[in-house]
């Protein structure tokens, strides 16, 4: 029988959860032709039981038949990793922006050390760092610079970069510093926190941004995993909106009614 190429998808956030509805929604998608697995942590998968949103999301995902599998891909050590990736033919790593320094890089390897891993899709979903270089945000960005340098050093690992621009959420949020917020809310998620007072522009208001949501970077990342093939080994550039700062500073006032 003719083996079905299997998908790890690693990490459950904002994008790892879009690129899992995108995948179950996709036309030329089945759990018999893709039969895909989500890795989150351990602890997350021992609280399935308990009344929250995050075990309702991930029961929901099971239920549309969706594996579920306990990992952790900075905790675990490299053997343990490697071994685990070596389950699959296709590895998404979606949980990029939150791990600690090193863990991407670690990751690149275990994957490219698992001689059943046929394609590898890093945490690269962001601005294009081979055009702003290692040293660019005071070394910030090296690391994700480096991977790419990795992936390019090899060839037996297919691999494929989706470059994005910033996610269009991080824009919302304060921690980024183009939007800022009333404190009249209390609100945990910060994308909620009190209504939008300022817009800031990064660098000047003539500089241009591109920006992405989640769910069009996951469907992208659907249409390329499924359709599009012969996209391997190099980066592709996708975006829901480029416009200069002052276009989205006039766009947040019309929205929220003021300047």
């Amino acid at each position: 029988s003719v083996s079905m190429p299997s998908i790890l998808v690693i990490g459950c956030g904002e994008l790892g959860a879009a690129i899992l509805n995108a995948l179950l929604a996709h036309p030329s998608y089945t759990r018999e032709a893709y039969p895909t697995t989500l890795m989150v942590r351990q602890k997350t998968l021992d609280a399935l039981s308990s009344v929250s949103s995050r075990s309702t999301e991930l029961l929901s995902f099971r239920d549309r038949g969706i594996t579920l599998t306990g990992g952790d891909v900075e905790a675990d050590s490299p053997s343990t990793i490697t071994s685990v990736v070596n389950n699959y033919d296709i590895v998404i790593h979606a949980s990029g922006m939150t791990v600690a320094p090193g863990t991407q890089l670690r990751l690149c390897k275990c994957v490219l050390e698992a001689p059943n891993v046929k394609l590898y899709l890093p945490w690269q979903f962001g601005v294009d760092y081979d055009v702003i270089g290692p040293s660019a945000g005071a070394g910030l960005f090296e690391e994700a610079y480096n991977i790419r340098q990795l992936l390019r050093s090899q060839s037996r690992v297919s691999w494929l970069i989706v470059s994005c621009g910033y996610f269009m959420s991080f824009l919302f949020g304060t921690y980024w510093g183009v939007i800022g917020r009333d404190d009249k809310h209390d609100d945990v998620d910060d994308h909620k926190e009190g209504d939008i007072s300022t817009v800031r522009a990064l660098g000047g208001w003539d500089h241009y941004i591109t920006a992405t949501t989640a769910e069009d970077i996951a469907r992208c990342t659907a249409e390329l995993l499924l359709v599009d093939k012969e996209e391997r080994n190099k980066a592709v550039y996708i975006s829901s909106d480029t416009l200069t700062f002052a276009a989205f500073a006039d766009v947040v006032e019309h929205t929220v009614g003021h300047k």
